[in-house]
């Protein structure tokens, strides 16, 4: 309790004004503004009532941690050193003889300088569908700026660019595994598009399994069955091996898929089969990097069509 009033009473001396023994009281401090984005000026009152001698200014970040005291001799302060586009308190009055005048109060976000170091640095996040890119800007003090991102990226193999433009420091990349890839990110400022350098990457995501195939088309008769299947394509680009169409007793079948031209599906004919049957079966997609989740089916071939 002692050390709470202690710091009412040190915080009530700075903000009330007072006269000397002379009964001068300092001059009123106006006009506070920041120019420039990085400096902190004010004037006084020019009415001769008192001779300043310094300024007392009380920098407080609005919501956080950061407080700073400074006595000086001149009408500015320096305070590019402060985080910039978050809210900062600063109280300035005029001293005479110790005593302090009435106080000028400015709240305002510090813009983000010209100059201010943009330059990333970046980690990934993996989960089994996604990888996450994930960024910041280097200098904390411009971290809470609203910037923009633009982000590039060229898939080596394809010879291929995509661009975008994101707000966030965050995104997902859709990108094949086994193809190697080269990114290039930069934070850009909106009021005059100024560009900060340039990040760039290689990146090979590690080589999966393709996802389990999905049925596209199907044709049935009465002995046989025809069927195209789906693969990832140029989503998984990790070289394929095989397909499998495991019926149990009645039928496996194998077909390589090494110089398959088009990745995005693979054709499969089952013949000499039982009219009228019901036929339970298993696919699966072997690539570089195995097998995938095998897909269940259940198929009943046509009635035999009489003779005419």
């Amino acid at each position: 309790m002692v050390g709470l009033k202690l710091l009412l009473i040190i915080l009530c001396g700075f903000l009330r004004p007072a006269q000397g023994q002379d009964g001068c009281e300092p001059n009123t401090v106006q006009n506070i503004s920041i120019i420039s984005n990085t400096t902190l000026t004010w004037d006084v009152d020019p009415s001769p009532t008192c001779t300043v001698t310094s300024f007392r200014v009380n920098v407080v970040e609005v919501g956080g941690e950061e407080e700073y005291f400074y006595e000086l001799t001149e009408n500015s302060l320096d305070v590019s050193s402060l985080k910039a586009c978050v809210p900062w308190s600063f109280t300035v009055a005029a001293i005479a003889d110790d005593v302090a005048g009435v106080p000028a109060i400015l709240t305002a976000d510090l813009p983000l300088p010209p100059d201010a170091d943009l330059s990333i640095f970046y980690w990934l996040n993996f989960n089994k569908s996604h990888t996450i890119l994930n960024w910041d800007l280097s200098d904390r003090n411009v971290r809470n700026c609203s910037l923009q991102f633009k982000l590039t990226i060229l898939d080596l193999y394809l010879n291929t660019t995509e661009d975008f433009v994101v707000e966030s420091k965050a995104a997902p990349l859709v990108m094949s595994p086994c193809v190697p890839y080269e990114m290039a990110l930069r934070a850009v400022q909106p009021a005059d598009s100024s560009e900060g350098p340039i990040m760039r990457m290689t990146l090979i995501l590690s080589a999966r399994a393709q996802l389990a195939p999905t049925l596209k088309t199907i044709d049935i008769t009465a002995t046989s069955i025809n069927m195209t299947w789906a693969l990832e394509g140029r989503t998984n680009r990790c070289s394929l091996v095989r397909f499998f169409v495991e019926g149990g007793d009645h039928f496996n079948v194998t077909v390589p898929l090494h110089d398959l031209e088009d990745t995005t599906t693979v054709s499969v004919e089952l013949n000499e089969l039982s009219p009228n049957s019901m036929y339970y079966f298993e696919v699966r997609v072997e690539n570089m990097a195995g097998n995938s989740t095998v897909t269940p089916i259940a198929v009943q071939t046509l009635m035999d069509s009489p003779p005419t």
